[in-house]
C-alpha cells in the first residue's frame, strides 16, 4: 500500500491531525462544515435557474449558468478539505482559497445577471408600451420589434426575468457563504501555523536543555555543556 493510506498519511492533506490546536482553527473547521452544507444546498437550488439561463437566455446564457454551478462546486471542494480530509492548516487554506475564488466568480455572475435583468425589463416595458400604443392586434409585431430573440414571447420573457431574479438573489446570499469560508479559513490557518511553529520551538528548547545546551541569544555565542546562568537580582 502507498504512503497515502493508513496511519502514515498524517503529513498529507487527508488524514491529518485529529484535533485543531487553537480556537481559531476550531472556528475554521466549523465554518468549513457550514460552508459545505450551504454549498450543497445552493448547488441543488441553482440547477433549474442555471438550466433556464442556458436554454432561454440570449447571448452567453450557458456560460452564465455554468459559472453559477461551478462556483458552488468549487465551494464544495474547498469546504470538504477541512470537513472530510483532516484538521490541518493546509486544509483550512484550501477552504479559504476556494472560497475566495467562488466569491469573485459569484461577483461576476451578479454583475452579469443584474445587467441582463435590467435589459430584459427594458425590453418588456418597450413591448408593453408598443401594445398600449398600437393595440393588442399588433402583439406579434411588438414581440418581434422589442423582445430579444426571434423565438421570444412576452410570457417567456417574464418567466426568464423571474428565474434570473431568483438566481441573482441566491447568488447574493451565497456570496456571504464564500465570505465566511474565506475569513474563517484564513484566520484558522494562520493560527494553526503559529501554534505549530511555537510547538516546534518548544521541542527544540527542550532538546537543548536535555543536552545541556544554552539557547543562543541574539549576538551571543552558543555555550555547550554549561548550565544556564541565573540573571542577577
Amino acid at each position: 500500500m502507498g504512503k497515502g493510506f493508513g496511519k502514515g498519511a498524517g503529513k498529507g492533506a487527508c488524514n491529518g491531525d485529529s484535533a485543531y490546536k487553537t480556537k481559531e482553527g476550531e472556528c475554521g473547521g466549523g465554518a468549513g462544515a457550514y460552508v459545505l452544507f450551504m454549498e450543497i444546498i445552493g448547488s441543488f437550488i441553482n440547477i433549474y435557474p442555471a438550466c433556464c439561463m442556458c436554454c432561454h437566455f440570449p447571448g452567453c446564457g450557458c456560460c452564465c449558468g455554468c459559472f453559477v454551478l461551478m462556483s458552488g462546486w468549487g465551494g464544495i471542494f474547498g469546504a470538504s478539505a477541512p470537513s472530510c480530509c483532516g484538521k490541518t492548516a493546509k486544509n483550512l487554506k484550501i477552504l479559504a482559497a476556494m472560497s475566495v475564488v467562488a466569491f469573485f466568480v459569484r461577483g461576476l455572475v451578479v454583475a452579469v445577471l443584474s445587467a441582463s435583468i435590467s435589459e430584459l425589463n427594458a425590453e418588456k416595458e418597450a413591448y408593453e408600451k408598443c401594445i398600449k400604443n398600437k393595440g393588442k392586434e399588433f402583439e406579434a409585431y411588438c414581440e418581434d420589434e422589442h423582445l430579444a430573440g426571434k423565438h421570444m414571447n412576452i410570457e417567456l420573457q417574464k418567466a426568464i426575468i423571474e428565474w434570473l431574479t431568483f438566481a441573482l438573489i441566491i447568488t447574493l446570499i451565497w456570496i456571504t457563504v464564500s465570505m465566511v469560508g474565506a475569513y474563517f479559513g484564513k484566520k484558522g490557518a494562520d493560527a494553526e501555523n503559529k501554534a505549530a511553529q511555537g510547538a516546534g520551538v518548544q521541542v527544540e528548547l527542550q532538546g537543548a536543555i536535555a543536552h545541556g545546551t544554552v539557547v543562543q541569544a541574539k549576538g551571543a555565542p552558543v555555550l555547550v555543556g554549561q548550565p544556564v546562568a541565573s540573571p542577577p537580582v
